[in-house]
């Protein structure tokens, strides 16, 4: 009824505001971490830079300069893709070098060939042709950003909703470049999310439409050079009928790293069984559902719930038939709640934040390690085959 309709909304806003206030009012010293920050020197080879992301599981870290004294940056696992194709395509035809000279040459194409087929791993091809991109190069491209512990959750969320999705506090020992702590995007959704998980506003309000899809068939390699041209870091996998049954994401990067690109696991194949034979290559992965779906009027407690349990960082919203029709990230949640937090509680100061100690990286002007056609926020759909 229009009564009972009116009182749900009426509710709706209360409990929202609730999360808001709470959001303005408390610091990031309430979020708890694991473990010490992780940190990479600047002066690491880039091969164990991106080996070191792999192995512990994470997508990005702060980059320390050289002198110890200040950071450059953020090294990110998204720069390893571009790697990841121009490796395969030179295993593949190794008479062929880079247009984009991201590898040296070397003068014995018959030694070069022979090296090419024993790097078996993206890790062991840096590591041995080398490549004119050094860590620091890499991690000034993304911003660092390092707040101190007074900073507020609304203002850590606003950081975090774009960019490198982590950022710094101040106040730790001189081992971690004076850092206490590292806070990603996901550290902060699993402190929001009990108190999400009460909100019954609908998904809709939150999701970012169309999106932009590959098929089952399309193979590893165009999938991959997808992500990597549209600067995006997820694509749903759909079916002949257009419903959704795989996704991939720069997390499978983490085992493409030293995963070997050879023999059973190859980029030609088409990108379904690809991404099953890569899964079933880490055991805590054979038991982790393919991919995370919800309605566009599911509540965003539902929708929260389903992150929680999947350990995802997206969801992919489908239609009647499981055709994706919008996704929301956690970048979009974190944009969301802070443009409704502003709206209810007032806009950000215009004057440089108090809370920020400094930001290192971000660098737009830098050379690109590949061509990047950037995205609107709202892609355009376009199923590829």
């Amino acid at each position: 009824t229009p009564g009972a309709s009116e009182s749900s909304r009426n509710k709706r806003r209360r409990m929202d505001t609730t999360i808001f206030q709470h959001m303005a009012e408390k610091s990031i010293g309430e979020i708890g971490v694991s473990r010490e920050p992780l940190v990479i020197d600047a002066d690491m080879e880039l091969s164990e830079a991106l080996k070191f992301l792999s192995n512990s599981w994470i997508r990005g870290c702060p980059v320390r300069s050289a002198d110890k004294q200040s950071f450059v940056g953020t090294l990110d696992l998204r720069e390893a893709c571009p790697f990841l194709i121009e490796m395969y395509k030179e295993k593949r035809s190794v008479t062929r070098m880079s247009k984009s000279g991201s590898f040296k040459r070397t003068p014995s194409r018959q030694e070069r060939e022979s090296e090419v087929a024993q790097a078996a791993t993206l890790v062991e091809y840096i590591r041995t042709f080398g490549t004119k991109w050094s860590v620091s190069d890499l991690a000034k491209k993304r911003a660092f950003p390092i707040f101190r512990p007074s900073v507020t959750i609304l203002e850590a969320a606003r950081a975090l909703s774009s960019g490198s999705h982590i950022i710094g506090i101040d106040g730790g020992p001189e081992s971690t470049g004076g850092l206490s702590k590292v806070i990603t995007q996901g550290a902060l959704f699993r402190y929001l999310a009990p108190l999400l998980q009460n909100t019954a506003t609908p998904l809709y309000e939150f999701m970012r439409t169309p999106v932009l899809a590959v098929t089952a068939k399309t193979t590893a390699l165009r999938s991959f050079e997808i992500l990597i041209r549209k600067g995006i870091s997820g694509l749903p996998v759909v079916n002949k009928e257009g419903a959704i049954i795989h996704q991939t994401s720069t997390s499978d990067v983490k085992i493409l790293m030293t995963a070997n690109i050879d023999g059973d696991l190859t980029l030609e194949e088409n990108i379904e069984d690809f991404l099953v034979k890569l899964r079933a290559s880490k055991p805590s992965l054979k038991t982790k559902v393919p991919v995370a779906s919800c309605a566009q009027t599911d509540e965003l407690s539902a929708v929260v719930n389903k992150l929680i349990r999947t350990g995802f960082h997206r969801v992919w919203v489908v239609d009647r038939k499981k055709k994706p029709i919008g996704v929301m990230s956690l970048s979009d949640l974190l944009r969301s709640l802070v443009k409704r937090a502003e709206g209810a509680l007032g806009p950000a100061p215009d004057e440089p934040s108090p809370h920020l100690v400094a930001t290192y990286g971000g660098d737009d002007g830098l050379p690109h390690l590949f061509v990047h056609e950037p995205e609107p926020h709202t892609a355009c759909k376009c199923i590829l085959s």
